[in-house]
């Protein structure tokens, strides 16, 4: 069995926090919105309670009765509504 002592084990993650930081840093300013979603979702803070994810599954059926044309009506009103919304830019 391989053991690894702490220098080693510090080594290894100061070295992958520095190639994660690295490619953090080359996230296009349009993306660093989802980034930061997606990283709260890694975080205990970000986690959903089950209660709340119940209340979400209760909607998960909520398109079903509309047709696909009215849906793909839907999702490009609603993607071009999120596009718009605001100023986007970092000064």
């Amino acid at each position: 069995m391989f053991k690894i002592g702490f220098k080693e084990l510090n080594l290894f993650i100061m070295v992958t926090l520095e190639f994660i930081w690295n490619e953090i840093k080359s996230v296009p300013a349009s993306r660093l919105g989802d980034l930061w979603d997606y990283v709260q979702t890694l975080t205990i803070r970000g986690r959903r309670s089950k209660q709340e994810i119940e209340n979400i599954m209760v909607f998960s059926g909520a398109f079903s009765e509309m047709t696909e044309s009215d849906f793909q009506e839907f999702m490009e009103i609603t993607k071009d509504t999120r596009n718009n919304f605001g100023p986007r830019g970092i000064e």
